[in-house]
């Protein structure tokens, strides 16, 4: 039978999550292309992509920012509560006048 003391196990590490690296930068990818490019139009269409990128994230900001309608279910909620105020204000005006 043999003794576990003549094996040598690493310590357990616990709680601590897998290293993840990361090898390359998206945007790193691209400068070496548009320097690397020797037909001009090569690096004019990855310069107009960028622009085209930061000009859809620009719009997609601006639209996003704009209120949008109501729902059906949020308009009855202040419907409601507008009659009830309306209610109260008659019930008061009532009350005060008698």
């Amino acid at each position: 039978m043999p003794t576990f003391s003549n094996f040598n196990f690493p310590p357990a590490k616990l709680n601590k999550p897998p290293k993840i690296e990361v090898k390359e930068n998206l945007r790193d990818k691209t400068e070496p292309v548009r320097e690397q490019a020797k037909n001009p139009m090569e690096r004019d269409t990855v310069k107009s992509s960028r622009l085209l990128v930061e000009a859809l994230r620009r719009k997609f900001n601006a639209v996003s920012q704009i209120p949008r309608p109501a729902k059906e279910s949020e308009r009855e909620k202040l419907l409601v509560a507008k009659d009830s105020i309306e209610r109260r204000r008659k019930l008061a005006s009532e009350i005060l006048t008698a």
